[in-house]
């Protein structure tokens, strides 16, 4: 899972699908990859999501996806 900030809380986000993956060049281990995330929709606790990934300013991937935010579960 992944850390997001939500109301200055830190909340999980659990995937949930990826719809429209484009993947439109190969990324190779070693390359700076930049992420962009932005919100879609947003009902109760699971959001949709866009997304673009990009090396050296060419966009290697653009997909869309779905994941629930949720509390961390307690530790003990």
């Amino acid at each position: 899972p992944y850390t997001i900030a939500v109301d200055r809380k830190q909340e999980l986000a659990y995937f949930m699908a990826i719809d429209e993956a484009k993947f439109r060049a190969p990324v190779e281990p070693g390359c700076l990859l930049e992420l962009n995330v932005g919100f879609v929709q947003k009902r109760a606790r699971v959001c949709k999501f866009w997304g673009k990934a990009s090396v050296e300013g060419k966009v290697t991937c653009e997909v869309q996806f779905t994941a629930m935010v949720a509390d961390p579960p307690s530790q003990g």
